[in-house]
């Protein structure tokens, strides 16, 4: 068995305008703490769904204030600002979909729920807080989902099979036709937080797939990997996360 191997590499950015004396940006990368390849997902248990109204956001999230009217007053429109579209023959409406069809609701009962989906050639995958389903491309889903999403690490052991946290991500890696899907598992407050990361075997996303788990931080102080994103690039798949201290309280 052939077991892909990934590193999350973890770098502090910098806006640099004229301070030559910074340091360099520190860089840590993290190997993952185990990887395995999963049962096929087909036949791994459906989900049962819960009772809404759980609510998964860190309080209080804080507002910027909007400038005041007072605050504009002797100024003038932008004179350059455009204001239309054209762009030769190019249509200036939204052309139709192709295929409609309602994807998986709110049915785990998470607030918000954090929608996310991604098409291939043959396969339409979503994921909501805290599962995911997979569709054909005629919007018909596929045999058994949709599933918890620790389901796909179901005899994994560790967090990322006893947690169902969410924030998930879905993406389709054009270049290599394959599915990634991720989402934390966190103890908070605490200091326990991992990135629980999926890679399908093949271009089947209801087939095996290839588990990784990441702990997040192994030290003080312990950080909680909030609100993760993917972006995939043709050297690897980056991530970011707003981080938190793991002291703080409430979602």
């Amino acid at each position: 068995m052939n077991i892909v191997r990934i590193a999350l590499v973890a770098v502090t950015a910098f806006v640099v305008l004229a301070a030559p004396s910074l340091p360099a940006n520190p860089v840590t990368v993290v190997y993952p703490a185990k990887v395995d390849l999963s049962p096929p997902l087909r036949d791994l248990p459906a989900a049962v769904p819960v009772a809404p109204g759980e609510s998964r956001e860190i309080n209080p999230l804080g507002i910027i204030p909007r400038p005041s009217p007072e605050a504009h007053a002797g100024t003038s429109p932008d004179p350059v600002v455009q204001d239309f579209f054209t762009f030769g023959d190019a249509p200036t409406t939204t052309p139709a979909p192709s295929v409609n069809f309602g994807g998986i609701g709110n049915t785990f009962g998470v607030l918000p729920p954090d929608t996310t989906g991604h098409v291939g050639p043959n396969h339409f995958v979503q994921a909501v807080n805290l599962g995911f389903a997979v569709y054909n491309k005629a919007g018909a889903i596929q045999a058994g989902f949709p599933k918890n999403l620790n389901t796909i690490w179901s005899g994994f052991g560790g967090s990322c099979q006893t947690h169902n946290d969410g924030d998930p991500i879905v993406l389709h890696d054009q270049m290599a036709d394959r599915w990634l899907i991720s989402q934390f598992a966190v103890t908070y407050p605490g200091t326990d937080f991992w990135q629980c990361v999926a890679v399908s075997q093949t271009a089947d996303p209801t087939g095996s797939w290839y588990r990784y788990a990441y702990q997040w931080t192994t030290s003080a102080p312990h950080k909680l990997n909030d609100y993760p994103h993917f972006g995939i690039w043709p050297d690897g798949y980056y991530m970011t996360v707003n981080q938190f201290f793991g002291d703080q309280s409430g979602w």
